[in-house]
């Protein structure tokens, strides 16, 4: 529900987990959905066994018509967690937060997909071999967390709305400043074909 704010995490190992569940035990008037970088059986598991108030995707899904004519998801479900792949684009458009998994091991995952939906972003440490992150700090919309106490600060300072519009502004201006490349480099290659050779 849009009374609760919503924190979107994409692409998460068990490292970003752990924050992400002490994250979510510290601030429960927010909603969390975790789309897991694999929805292996075993990891899904993994996850539902650290949050204690989750509910999967697959059983909303499963049983949606029931959900429908009782509206029983239950007010105290706090985690949303994805376990179908090709998901997590579309889930972005719900929150008001996102989350890159990856940064606390070889590197992140996509920032643009969350930026893209005005979204403040934040990952772990890992990122410096992208520039689009890297650029996203710079650009006052991205945030770089080394450890629990970091993300907990970082929470903190995006509680307040005018500070997250700010932020998921600064994403979408990023990322309308850098669309077009696709265009341009086929232009260009439009024009190299006409040369005469």
């Amino acid at each position: 529900t849009k009374e609760n704010k919503i924190f979107v995490a994409g692409s998460t190992w068990p490292d970003d987990e752990k924050l992400i569940a002490k994250l979510a035990s510290t601030f429960p008037d927010w909603k969390f959905i975790i789309a897991p970088h694999e929805v292996k059986p075993e990891r899904i598991n993994e996850i539902t066994e650290l949050f204690s108030n989750s509910i999967r995707y697959s059983d909303i899904n499963n049983k949606l018509p029931e959900f429908e004519e009782t509206q029983e998801i239950s007010s105290n479900i706090q985690v949303l967690i994805i376990d179908n792949i090709g998901l997590l684009s579309s889930a972005y458009q719900y929150g008001d937060i996102a989350y890159i998994g990856g940064g606390f091991g070889v590197g992140i995952h996509n920032t643009l997909e969350a930026a893209a939906f005005g979204l403040p972003v934040i990952f772990g440490p890992n990122y410096q071999r992208f520039n689009e992150a890297v650029e996203l700090i710079t650009a006052g919309a991205a945030f770089s967390i080394k450890d629990q106490e970091e993300l907990g600060k970082c929470m903190e300072n995006l509680q307040t709305a005018s500070t997250r519009e700010a932020c998921g502004m600064a994403a979408l201006n990023y990322v309308k400043t850098h669309t077009g490349a696709t265009l341009a480099i086929l232009n260009f290659i439009g024009k190299i074909n006409q040369l005469p050779l």
